[in-house]
């Protein structure tokens, strides 16, 4: 049978069955739309990537859902919203949560060397990395939780961190050198 003339409903009614197979036809269609839409509300062309193969993985998780009483494009533009408004929701709670992290810090006037040295470290780090630091090691987040949250999944999150710890580690030694050398 020929995809290119099965209907998006039809194609979700597969998938719903638990035949994903069925949807990469659907993701050929609709991906470019779903991608801009995710970079019209987020910004950032490589989050707009990610998290448009985020609003695929739920249509196969909520392919069940879909009742077909609306278009398929009415229900997949109503899911990208919503998972576009959770990373968003996120970031901004990510934002925040590094935001009094840098007001918990001791400034540079009080603080003795090697917590000035660790507080610059730490600021010279990537966002996302920071990040992984601050949910997981200031807030105690549990590794799937921030996966949950960053529309990733657990053993990357697992990566990152690890990454990050070994970035930061690097960038104090190098402070460090810096002000002995």
């Amino acid at each position: 049978m020929d995809v290119t003339e099965v209907s998006d409903k039809e194609i979700l009614r597969r998938v719903a069955a638990g035949d994903v197979e069925h949807l990469e036809p659907l993701y050929r269609r609709w991906s470019p739309r779903v991608r801009a839409q995710c970079y019209g509300m987020v910004g950032n062309t490589q989050e707009a990537s990610d998290l448009c193969q985020e609003v695929f993985l739920r249509v196969i998780r909520y392919a069940k859902s879909f009742r077909g009483d609306a278009k398929f494009g009415t229900w997949l533009y109503a899911m990208t919203r919503r998972v576009c408004l959770d990373h968003l929701e996120a970031r901004s709670r990510t934002r925040a949560a590094l935001t009094e992290l840098s007001q918990e810090l001791p400034s540079a006037d009080d603080a003795s060397p090697t917590v000035d040295l660790l507080r610059r470290a730490f600021e010279r780090l990537p966002a996302d990395q920071r990040e992984i630091l601050v949910l997981h090691r200031f807030h105690g987040w549990k590794f799937r939780e921030i996966a949950e949250n960053t529309g990733s999944t657990e053993g990357a999150i697992k990566v990152r961190a690890h990454r990050a710890l070994r970035a930061l580690r690097t960038e104090y030694f190098r402070l460090e050198n810096e002000n002995n050398g």
